[in-house]
């Protein structure tokens, strides 16, 4: 049953009473107007037929449950259960807090705040400072009137990208939050919807997509059906309107008026398109030129150039990593354009893994910034990071293949064991190695300063660190070492830091 904690309130107090309750004291407990109680308490009875009980009046008297009492038992057990448990711990509070000022109808007094919360005014007012850098994030203005209440004010489009990141920041394995905002009536409706469209536009993307459209598509639904819409939507071309793309997102409006009997404006539509147009996908699709905007190559080659100008020769000729990263421009550019925010999971690992790789992917991301004259979101530099990252790791395997040791062979055993020594390293290592012969005499630290380390079938003083002893033979433990060696300097390269 989707009740209000205010909702939830109202009935604690109808089934405490022995006697019907005035509206009047209902809205004094609560400290909110009337107005605001007869609002709350529409529909009410169409939940109640669920516990077999009925909201009735009493003329000149109030309103008062009627039906068993073990069903008002019942009631009351659902209604008295806490849906915040602990006041002391700040980030749940806050998150209650938050949760209540998107679902709440009229402002609230601090009061109500403090009475749902359990703590004091002085608490909730600074919670509430706490709240207004959250809120400014999504342009969303937090308003405090003295004798009215407070309250938060924007836009439809804004309103509806903070319940987005709401729900984001509070999923785990499900969608679960969603039902904070939304009931699961209409999570349900949405779902069967999009699964009723059968479109090869749900199976192209990726998982999390997906589940962040069935999100957006949800709170859209109830906020449609509110009566509440997006004024506007950033121009969908006639071309754009010919599209796929759009063809699901007319399909998919169609089945919900069916099933909701509500009508969609074409701003909610093109709202919706844009949405699905920015959506991740699994695989690297062929990108089309974007309206109004140099061809996406020149793009990532600057922002290549941005990221790291010495590697930036071998980056532009990985060619998986460029048709990969202009693929995802592709839509990450949509989602800027509209201001429709991405949710990255892995964020946090991203910046804890490859925290350089992540910085300088930052650096590239200046260059959309300037193109598009917007500010490119953490989670989205994030997802840009993957694409580098990947590219690093091929590049840092690719020199590990090419790289060869620079190898000094000393033997002062004679001639034959020195032409057998280097002929034997020739042969069982072959392109891994280049190798130079000294003798004893010639054995300098100038001569050795540019080898990465010596074989020597004797000890070797001035290099103490810089050698291994071999058997003049070259025993199969001596074909080990070196291999362990050579190896453990292809990891050791002159690479950035982050390889």
């Amino acid at each position: 049953m989707d009740l209000s904690p205010r909702l939830k309130q109202m009935l604690l107090l109808v089934l405490n009473s022995d006697f019907p309750m005035s509206v009047q004291n209902l809205a004094v407990h609560l400290q909110i107007s009337k107005r605001t109680v007869f609002r709350e308490l529409e529909g009410i009875n169409s939940m109640m037929a669920a516990y077999n009980l009925k909201l009735e009046t009493k003329s000149k008297r109030g309103i008062y449950l009627s039906g068993a009492q073990i069903d008002k038992d019942t009631l009351f057990k659902i209604v008295n259960t806490r849906e915040f448990n602990d006041p002391r711990n700040i980030k749940e509070r806050h998150n209650r807090l938050l949760l209540e000022l998107l679902r709440q109808k009229e402002p609230s007094k601090i009061f109500y705040f403090s009475k749902l919360l359990g703590v004091s005014d002085g608490t909730i007012n600074n919670d509430l400072d706490s709240l207004e850098e959250w809120l400014s994030q999504s342009n969303i203005r937090l308003v405090r009137k003295p004798g009215r209440g407070i309250y938060i004010s924007c836009c439809e489009e804004n309103y509806r990208k903070a319940c987005m990141r709401y729900v984001h920041q509070n999923m785990k394995e499900n969608i679960s939050p969603l039902y904070n905002l939304v009931s699961h009536e209409i999570a349900g409706h949405v779902i069967e919807a999009i699964k009723q469209t059968q479109h090869k536009k749900l199976t192209d993307m990726t998982d999390f997509s997906y589940t962040s459209l069935i999100i957006f598509l949800s709170i859209m639904v109830h906020r449609v059906l509110m009566g509440r819409y997006i004024s506007e939507c950033g121009k969908v071309s006639e071309s754009d309107k010919e599209t796929d793309d759009y063809g699901f997102v007319l399909k998919t409006i169609d089945i919900l008026h069916k099933r909701l009997n509500v009508a969609y404006p074409v701003a909610e539509a093109d709202y919706l398109f844009t949405y699905i147009k920015g959506a991740r996908l699994q695989h690297v699709v062929k990108v089309e030129p974007i309206e109004g905007y140099f061809d996406l190559q020149y793009m990532v080659y600057d922002m290549i150039h941005q990221y790291d100008p010495a590697l930036a020769f071998e980056l532009k000729n990985d060619k998986s990593f460029v048709d990969g990263l202009i693929s995802h421009l592709k839509h990450a550019i949509v989602r800027l354009q509209n201001g429709h925010e991405i949710f990255n999971k892995f964020q946090q690992e991203i910046l804890s893994s490859y925290p350089d790789i992540y910085t300088k992917t930052k650096s590239a991301a200046s260059v959309l910034e300037k193109t598009l004259q917007c500010i490119v979101p953490d989670d989205e530099v994030g997802l840009l990071a993957l694409h580098f990252c990947g590219a690093s790791m091929r590049l840092k395997d690719n020199v590990q293949a090419c790289r060869k040791a620079n190898l000094g062979v000393v033997c002062a055993s004679g001639i034959g064991f020195s032409m057998l020594l280097h002929s034997r390293l020739s042969y069982i290592f072959c392109d891994k190695v280049t190798l130079k012969c000294l003798s004893l005499s010639e054995f300098t630290q100038n001569a050795i300063a540019g080898l990465d380390f010596i074989i020597s079938t004797v000890n070797l003083p001035l290099a103490p660190n810089k050698y291994l002893l071999v058997h003049p033979m070259l025993t199969d433990n001596d074909i080990a070492n070196i291999s362990d060696k050579i190896a453990s300097l292809t990891l050791d390269t002159d690479l950035p830091a982050e390889y």
